[in-house]
């Protein structure tokens, strides 16, 4: 039909829509429930956490890792910095140290 240059509408009374209003809150209130923090940015970034694939969890942690071995020992940069550049890319193609 779209494909002919028809529109789909969705056509609902006030009642309908009511409903499926109280539906969708009811769902929302069920979901946020479950949720560690009562905030919206707090959920967001629990949920993008929670999205994450084990390489780019694992490629984060190992940034901070990284992070922290270079503040505490800034010599080390010249040792770990050329394993790093083969690390990386294997974690997640694109990224750039």
């Amino acid at each position: 039909m779209q494909a002919a240059g028809y529109r789909v509408l969705s056509v609902m009374t006030p009642q309908q829509a009511a409903r499926s209003y109280a539906r969708l809150e009811y769902k929302m209130q069920l979901f946020a429930g479950r949720l560690a923090s009562h905030h919206v940015l707090d959920q967001l970034a629990q949920l993008d956490r929670n999205a994450e694939t084990l390489g780019a969890r694992l490629n984060r942690r190992l940034r901070v890792i990284y992070g922290r071995i270079i503040r505490r020992f800034p010599g080390a940069r010249a040792y770990l910095k050329p394993l790093a550049r083969r690390i990386v890319p294997l974690l997640t193609p694109g990224y750039r140290l």
